[in-house]
């Protein structure tokens, strides 16, 4: 049965557009000029370059500066620009020869052994980053350097369509790099004169930001699938959009939903293939291509029911991934920090939720009121069980301890058991 969930009456839609907010850091913030802040970050990659780069000389043994290093070049490099590859000198040659024959300023034959299409390469390279952790920097340390000073905007493109290619992959690089890779984007964004390249960096910032909160093992879908990536910055996704967001694309097909159409057609979909009958789901694994292409559909359907579906694992691991790249979460950011701290008191909690923005706490109560759907039938998912898998998708801890972050764990697992066994039962599943 689906529980379909509509607005009231207009007050209760105006309501429901609440203005996207901005995630709450508690930092203690300094403003610079930005002049003052592109000299520090020069400085700092300055000094991670003297650490982690190759040293590199002219042909008369002269050194070669770091910022003549980081820039666009044709030429193919003779050994890896980081250090830490050396053992896999080779294959960073390699994968530099790919990049060049990726973004068009070299014939695609001697990388691939053939001639072979963008998306062959572009696969070819990621699965060499996957199963080489040691590598991605050298990945991304590569892809910095043909995105800065390159005078042909075609092939600059193309490289930011590889970089959205590997953080679409869920490919991190190490915590040494993140923040130079990090500039770059911003830098990008703010200095290009491209609106293109403007956009693709601004996608791969905020792309970077949300993996860097919850990173995910590395998956490779297939060569077709990738051709996705590439235009992720400039498509309304149903997936990473806020919630906000979403109810703005569907204002017009289903002006009467108070949830997102994609979160009602995930659970009816699971519900509809034996999903709450089916032993462990939601921590069963489902298979990498199957879950992609679901995705590929349903950002293509604007999140409507999509044929295809036979296991309800895969719409059961989409609706986990859906829950972790919202933009925002479904628990506020402002909230995080009172809700763990009282998440054992269901009196508390029900309080709190009355201060949520009206389209979060109904998305919130949506969800939960279908998870206690699960964990009434025969499949042995208890309320613990489902709390394991679900809570790290409902709430991002804002600190990055990893001591902190454990212990936070154990809180939003115990919070998510609270609203399982006490949120009042306004949907019917």
């Amino acid at each position: 049965m689906r529980a379909t969930v509509k607005k009231k009456s207009s007050r209760s839609a105006s309501r429901s557009k609440s203005r996207e907010r901005k995630t709450m850091i508690v930092t203690t913030t300094t403003h610079l000029p930005d002049e003052l802040k592109e000299d520090i970050e020069k400085f700092a990659l300055a000094d991670f370059a003297q650490q982690y780069f190759r040293q590199q000389r002219t042909l008369f043994n002269k050194k070669i500066r770091m910022e003549k290093i980081l820039e666009f070049t044709k030429t193919p490099i003779k050994e890896s620009i980081l250090l830490s590859c050396d053992e896999l000198n080779k294959e960073a040659i390699d994968m530099f020869k790919g990049i060049l024959e990726f973004m068009g300023d070299r014939k695609s034959s001697s990388f691939f052994g053939k001639e072979a299409s963008d998306l062959e390469i572009a696969h070819l390279l990621l699965k060499l980053a996957i199963d080489n952790p040691q590598i991605r920097d050298e990945l991304y340390v590569q892809l910095v350097k043909q995105t800065t000073a390159n005078p042909y905007e075609k092939s600059e493109e193309k490289g930011w369509e590889l970089m959205c290619m590997a953080l679409e992959v869920f490919l991190l690089p190490s915590p040494n790099f993140e923040n130079h890779l990090r500039h770059h984007f911003h830098f990008v964004a703010d200095k290009s004169t491209s609106p293109r390249i403007k956009q693709f960096a601004t996608y791969c910032s905020e792309r970077l930001a949300n993996l860097a909160l919850k990173p995910r093992a590395p998956q490779l879908p297939n060569p077709s699938l990738l051709s996705q990536a590439r235009e992720a910055p400039f498509i309304k996704s149903v997936f990473r959009s806020s919630l906000e967001q979403m109810m703005e694309y569907q204002k017009t097909t289903h002006p009467d939903l108070m949830v997102p159409i994609v979160l009602q057609t995930l659970i009816q979909l699971i519900i509809d293939h034996g999903g709450l009958e089916t032993v462990g789901i939601f921590r069963v694994a489902a298979q990498v291509d199957e879950l992609a292409e679901l995705k590929k559909n349903l950002e293509i359907s604007k999140g409507e029911t999509v044929p295809g579906v036979n296991d309800p694992n895969v719409p059961a691991c989409l609706l986990k991934l859906w829950l972790s790249e919202i933009r925002f979460p479904l628990i506020p950011t402002e909230f995080y920090t009172v809700m763990t701290q009282n998440c054992k008191d269901w009196a508390t909690l029900e309080r709190i939720l009355t201060s949520f923005p009206i389209l979060y706490s109904t998305t919130l109560v949506y969800l939960v009121n279908f998870l206690q759907k699960v964990i009434q039938s025969e499949n042995k998912m208890t309320a613990a069980n489902v709390a394991i898998v679900i809570s790290p998708t409902l709430c991002r801890c804002p600190v990055t301890d990893t001591f902190l972050v454990m212990q936070q764990t154990m809180l939003e697992s115990e919070l998510c058991v609270t609203l399982l066994k006490n949120m009042p039962p306004i949907f019917p599943f």
